[in-house]
């Protein structure tokens, strides 16, 4: 049971992306990961989505006067297609214009899907977007 759980821990923090990602993950983009159901003794072979297209968050023109410098996560659930599938965010920048243009660029990229031991499927990943005044 615990070598099973440790597994299943293993594989999150494989298709989340490993080390540089394992804080921020596993209280965000954890929740829009499907389960894998796996057989014992089965290996995989992981391969994350791949940004094909990224889309350019806009900023709003109204926060232009103000010296606003903004990060916002949006976690991404990239479906066996390449479509983005649902969007939820691991981190806000307190500015609901910045969320929702990082949101919308979010859902306007375009993905190569990921795979596991080869097969497409629907896998949760991590967009970082940096707002700055221009």
């Amino acid at each position: 049971m615990l070598t099973r759980m440790l597994f299943s821990v293993l594989v999150m923090f494989l298709l989340l992306g490993g080390a540089g990602n394992v804080a921020q993950a596993a209280t965000s983009c954890e929740a829009l990961q499907p389960a894998l159901v796996l057989h014992a003794g089965s290996t995989l072979k992981v391969a994350r989505p791949r940004l094909l297209h990224a889309a350019n968050p806009q900023y709003p023109s109204w926060l232009r006067s103000q010296p606003v410098h903004r990060r916002v996560s949006v976690c991404v659930l990239v479906d066996a297609a390449g479509r983005v599938a649902k969007t939820a965010f691991a981190l806000r920048s307190g500015y609901p214009a910045l969320d929702a243009s990082a949101q919308r660029a979010a859902l306007d990229s375009r993905f190569a899907p990921g795979t596991v031991n080869g097969e497409p499927t629907s896998m949760a990943m991590q967009l970082d977007y940096r707002f700055d005044v221009p």
